[in-house]
């Protein structure tokens, strides 16, 4: 893509809300997953760059290496036993590589988990922490959803 198109079309995806992950899918074959939109910035317009917990300046995706963006499949959780709620947090949280996914409340609050020890939850109770803010606690009947991205199919 150039510089225009990149922009052109990377602008509507971090516009949208709620944010849906995407994946950056190369010329080369290789994609570069987004989950969060915290996680993504692209200053000068031709190149993005995506961080992780474990590399905050990110990853460099120059532009002409971009041939395409399409959305990442996404899993919502709706039921929210206690046992529901403790399975799906504990599969989340031990992923590997850890995905973000994001819980939203029946209060209407979205909490953006971008770091498994950032969460502590047990017996149909949670805890989030988040890099910047105030703790949130919350139980298995607060939650309205749990959205996750799904890694693509390998085909």
């Amino acid at each position: 893509m150039t510089p225009q198109e990149f922009r052109s079309t990377l602008r509507p995806w971090l516009d949208r809300e709620p944010f849906q992950p995407l994946a950056f899918v190369l010329t080369t074959g290789e994609r570069r997953e987004v989950h969060l939109r915290s996680a993504i910035r692209y200053p000068d317009g031709s190149a993005a760059y995506i961080s992780t917990p474990d590399d905050p300046f990110g990853d460099e995706v120059p532009c002409e290496d971009v041939e395409r963006i399409e959305p990442l499949g996404q899993r919502e959780i709706t039921i929210m036993t206690a046992g529901a709620f403790f399975d799906e947090l504990r599969r989340l949280c031990d992923g590997q590589p850890f995905r973000p996914f994001r819980i939203e409340l029946k209060s209407g609050s979205r909490l953006d988990i971008d770091d498994p020890e950032g969460l502590a939850f047990a017996g149909g109770h949670a805890t989030f922490i988040p890099a910047e803010g105030y703790p949130t606690d919350f139980a298995h009947t607060d939650v309205a959803r749990i959205i996750t991205a799904e890694p693509a199919s390998s085909s």
